[in-house]
């Protein structure tokens, strides 16, 4: 290659690398800024200190939520009193329905291994609360729900355009119109914004709380802007639904992996010969979606069935609240798979007479079940997080807040 032409692509390249990086730097000071690589330390100690925090990563890149969750718990660990256990379906038990603190590793499991390693993890710990709910999803105890689906190897150049995308995203809310400068730039002019961490937490007004629950303010609570991402991802779960297909399930039969459940049920038992008060339960579905489930999916009604027995033949109880009707409607619904916190406060309702009542706060809970139906939260913790905030009829189904 002639001298010129190497000159000529060393410039060349050299300029291309300068101008990427100039316009990378207001990117990357949107992502420092919203503390979107804020350390897991950091932010538990945030979220333990101040009950107004919400800390929620807007890319692939930020913190991880099941480290941060650890350390949150070992902060408040000794003053538990109840801890749940589960996916992302738990996310929505605030410590308010319970006497004392509660604490909710919800969003941190998915699958079947996880909660085994959570319990061996809780159980072995010098500091155990009084009592878990160990809030079960069906899929995980299906045969056809594989492990190595879940296998985190990624092709090198596949991660390469993935990060790249990531510390481009700033740029692309902006284009969007869902990214607000000035509560980044400025978040101690707004008090709303001053303990916010992660890039979520700013631009949908969503993220972890104090007591390990979910607050979601996408389109959920905001008019104007925001998109109907939620409406969408409700439709089509109902869409295939009555097509035959679970969202979990996929169209193979749900056929039940007894050791699973015999694994679990010695867990159990080994919780309490520690001492620790344990509740199992299936938690219910949007009705709509669980009454096309049950007409069209027969085998994951009886998949169900056969939990409950074998819990039943261990003299453990497994309330599924999948077969029983408690009083919920779709609008109390953030989606077909996951409830709000009016939702919730029924499922926990549900657990009297149970070996946790002790501890379950019934006149709170009944005050929001009859305050707000139809709705995913109350008014009191919508307004902590969005001034002058109003739950919306965000599904599109006609549901009247």
């Amino acid at each position: 290659m002639p001298l010129n032409n190497l000159k000529f692509v060393t410039y060349s390249f050299y300029f291309v690398l300068i101008i990427s990086f100039l316009i990378l730097i207001p990117s990357l000071l949107v992502l420092f800024l919203t503390k979107e690589f804020e350390s897991e330390e950091k932010i538990a100690e945030k979220l333990v200190s101040n009950n107004l925090c919400l800390a929620s990563k807007g890319t692939t890149l930020g913190t991880d939520v099941s480290q941060f969750k650890k350390l949150q718990y070992q902060k408040i660990n000794p003053k538990i009193n109840v801890l749940i256990l589960g996916s992302s379906r738990s996310l929505s038990f605030s410590s308010k329905y319970f006497f004392g603190k509660s604490f909710t590793f919800g969003g941190t499991i998915t699958r079947f291994d996880e909660l085994i390693n959570s319990i061996n993890s809780i159980a072995e710990k010098e500091n155990k609360p009084k009592a878990i709910i160990l809030q079960l999803d069906y899929w995980w105890f299906m045969k056809s729900y594989d492990k190595k689906r879940f296998n985190d190897y990624r092709a090198f150049w596949l991660d390469y355009k993935n990060t790249i995308n990531e510390l481009f995203k700033p740029y692309k809310l902006v284009i969007d119109n869902r990214i607000q400068i000035k509560h980044i730039f400025f978040p101690k002019k707004d008090n709303q914004y001053r303990c916010r961490m992660g890039l979520a937490s700013f631009v949908d007004d969503r993220g972890f709380r104090y007591d390990g629950t979910y607050f979601d303010g996408r389109n959920v609570y905001m008019n104007s802007s925001k998109n109907n991402l939620l409406s969408i991802t409700n439709q089509k779960i109902i869409d295939d639904a009555r097509k035959g297909i679970a969202k979990k399930g996929g169209v193979n039969k749900a056929s039940l992996n007894e050791q699973y459940v015999l694994e679990l049920i010695k867990k159990i038992e080994y919780l309490k010969s520690k001492s620790i008060k344990v509740i199992t339960i299936l938690t219910p579905m949007q009705p709509l979606y669980e009454n096309i489930l049950k007409s069209k999916r027969k085998d994951i009604v009886i998949l169900h069935k056969k939990m409950s027995e074998l819990f039943g033949k261990s003299k453990n109880d497994l309330i599924d609240l999948f077969s029983r009707d408690i009083n919920d409607t779709d609008c109390e619904y953030i989606d077909a798979d996951h409830y709000g916190y009016v939702a919730a406060a029924r499922i926990i309702r549900e657990l009297n007479d149970t070996e946790i009542s002790e501890f379950i706060d019934y006149d709170y809970i009944n005050k929001i079940i009859k305050k707000y139906p139809n709705r995913t939260v109350s008014d009191e913790m919508l307004n902590e997080y969005i001034r002058n905030g109003h739950e919306e009829d965000f599904l599109n189904i006609g549901c009247k807040k």
